[in-house]
């Protein structure tokens, strides 16, 4: 039966005291996570890109070589205008991830809802998360996501027939991340099935034309449609089963830091089948996908960061279904889920101290706390902080500051360290996110490995040939393969034998050079 239609007058006079209980509930909840606000070391390998680009040097690491050092071109250009309009990238970036963050609650909440429900399913699971609190304004793409996948499924749910906006939609996520694809992937299954008989392909690919031309212009720019970054996470010699081990250590640590997130996701799983109507299924599979593809990757040494998503598609699924769900089923949900959680910890208790032994034995940790004198934006004594001070960030100051030319440094941690040192220092990263080639050599594996960040030996002469550009010394295998490689990365835009070892080195010609390398190495260890 539906609800009793109230008057005009009676249904002003309750909206707008509850309006003004919510808009002050939103600015607390607002407040309370931007005072996490802080900006990690990898948001500035991005910075660093914007810098040089901004200075004049192109969309460059290193400006002597053209690599794509980050995972998120339309985060890295959202900030380019605003950086040379005002610089100081630190509040900047800050800035815009509260705003962007902002926008996606806006388009969790759009839909109406009684006051309880915008509280209890809305604002208060994502204020309580940890987190949402810790990446939602940290110099990450999150906020961007977040807000990008807000405004699809509401899209998809309030005007599911408008098709082209929502794959322009979901261009612009797929832009943000490339692996943000995998939770669209459903409903963009779904959509293309409903409309096959009156999807025009030409309107389709206007739709997605955002990403299709980032994609044309890293192959032609870059030399490869995937960051560099893919190659350095996702190294071509660990088996799959290696990362999916990692990656339910990530999970098991994740619900020990986030206890909300991880009842939210759990529960957003059991209503998509519970409730069983289309957009609400195309959330959970979304949902279960994204997890899927977190797991099979191996997760990430910082604990949450890539479960927001889902966590944050399962707030938006809860906020949609819950109100029609019937309250058994609702009393159901409940218990299943205390049940699961209260049987997790149980069964993991006798475990002494698994938070600690997981961060030790996994390096899975909450990276903010380990920036927290340095990096954030409100730390005791300085409030709000002009600009970080770690170490790394003085280092690179000190580096800027010496005239000396042609300044190399090889390490690994190098965003802050870059983005101070300027454009003048070469940077060559052990952990092989900004580098070409490194990122395409075997990893050097200790007892204890960071996901997504594995160091590797640096090749021997591969200093003296950066510096100089004299690969002679270099093994004749990995010389050959280093400078198709090199001239994708510093030859003539336009030359015609770098676009043809482009299209080589899409096909894996010249593969076998860096396998015969890598099987020199591994006889040479063999013999040690």
């Amino acid at each position: 039966m539906p609800p009793t239609e109230q008057s005009p007058a009676m249904t002003s006079q309750h909206s707008m005291p509850a309006r003004l209980i919510f808009a002050a509930l939103c600015a607390a909840g607002f407040a309370y996570v931007f005072s996490y606000a802080w900006v990690d070391e990898d948001a500035f390998i991005t910075f660093r890109v914007i810098d040089n680009f901004v200075h004049g040097y192109g969309l460059r690491w290193n400006i002597d070589e053209r690599v794509q050092v980050f995972t998120h071109p339309l985060w890295m250009l959202l900030h380019i205008p605003f950086y040379a309009a005002f610089g100081h990238i630190f509040r900047l970036t800050i800035g815009l991830s509260a705003v962007i963050g902002a926008g996606a609650v806006y388009f969790l909440l759009k839909s109406p809802r009684p006051l309880p429900y915008r509280i209890v399913l809305g604002l208060l699971p994502l204020i309580l998360s940890p987190s949402f609190d810790t990446y939602i304004i940290s110099g990450f793409e999150t906020p961007l996501t977040l807000c990008l996948m807000g405004w699809f499924f509401h899209t998809l749910i309030a005007q599911p027939t408008r098709l082209y906006r929502l794959f322009f939609i979901a261009s612009l996520c797929m832009l943000t991340r490339y692996d943000n694809a995998v939770a669209l992937f459903p409903a963009l299954a779904s959509l293309t099935y409903t409309n096959r008989k009156s999807l025009k392909i030409t309107r389709a690919l206007a739709s997605f034309l955002p990403f299709l031309l980032w994609c044309a212009f890293s192959l032609f720019y870059y030399g490869f449609i995937f960051p560099n970054t893919k190659y350095a996470k996702l190294p071509a010699d660990f088996a799959l089963g290696v990362y999916v081990r990692q990656g339910f250590y990530y999970l098991q640590e994740f619900l020990f830091f986030d206890i909300i997130a991880s009842l939210c996701i759990i529960a957003a799983l059991i209503t998509s089948i519970t409730q069983r109507t289309r957009t609400i299924l195309i959330l959970g599979f979304g949902i279960a996908a994204s997890i899927a593809y977190v797991v099979a990757v191996g997760g990430d040494y910082m604990v949450g960061r890539f479960l927001v998503t889902p966590f944050y598609l399962s707030v938006f699924l809860l906020y949609h279904a819950w109100p029609n769900l019937p309250a058994a089923k609702l009393a159901t949900i409940a218990a299943l889920t205390a049940g699961l959680f209260n049987f997790q910890l149980n069964v993991l208790s006798d475990m002494e101290d698994l938070s600690t032994t997981t961060i030790a034995n996994h390096n899975i940790c909450d990276p903010r706390q380990y920036y927290l004198e340095t990096n954030t934006l409100f730390s005791p004594g300085q409030y709000p902080r002009e600009q970080v001070s770690h170490i790394r960030a003085l280092r690179g100051i000190l580096l800027r500051s010496d005239d000396t030319p042609g300044k190399f440094v090889a390490t690994g941690n190098v965003g802050m360290l870059g983005y101070f040192a300027g454009p003048k220092v070469t940077i060559i990263d052990s952990l092989a996110l900004t580098d070409p080639l490194l990122s395409r050599m075997p990893v050097k594996l200790g007892r204890k490995w960071t996901a997504g960040h594995f160091r590797r030996a640096f090749p021997e002469s591969y200093v003296h040939a950066r510096r100089t550009g004299d690969t002679s010394h270099m093994n004749s295998d990995l010389r050959q393969y280093y400078e198709k490689l090199r001239l994708i990365t510093n030859g003539d835009l336009l030359d015609a034998e770098r676009l043809k070892t482009i299209a080589l080195f899409q096909l894996g010609v010249y593969e076998q050079w860096r396998e015969d390398y890598v099987k020199t190495l591994e006889i040479q260890q063999e013999m040690q």
